[in-house]
């Protein structure tokens, strides 16, 4: 029979041999609500005036395509870049408008995220911002 000690320092070794790093945690990215919404829209507009801010109403992951909606009619032109913002106004990725529905939705194709970033999700934003 081992003694007390024995068993103790037997696991003591065996505990200290299994510690594991605790996983990095992923960026927020949270989506945004209707009143940072506007809040945001209006903080674009002073600052740039003649920019569109809207709102993504639906998202095709399978081909990086997202519906953009909420954006003045005639406003923007297929080919003009948007940037994907989240609920803290940080960039997700940027996308391309590729078509202009009769009904005023942008169809965006976006850029595949890097650096931990989410793709578009139903309630983030899109930017485009007048130079």
């Amino acid at each position: 029979m081992k003694s007390p000690l024995t068993l103790i320092i037997t696991a003591v070794l065996i505990s200290g041999c299994t510690r594991t790093q605790p996983l990095p945690q992923a960026p927020s990215q949270p989506l945004p609500s209707a009143a940072w919404i506007a809040a945001y829209r209006a903080s674009i507009e002073n600052a740039s005036p003649g920019s569109v801010v809207g709102i993504v109403n639906a998202v095709a992951p399978d081909s990086n395509l997202a519906s953009v909606t909420d954006v003045p009619a005639g406003s923007l032109n297929p080919k003009q870049t948007m940037t994907f913002v989240d609920g803290d106004g940080n960039p997700l990725v940027v996308g391309t408008i590729v078509n202009i529905t009769e009904f005023g939705n942008l169809h965006v194709k976006y850029e595949t995220p890097v650096d931990g970033r989410r793709t578009p999700q139903i309630g983030d934003v899109a930017v485009w911002l007048k130079q």
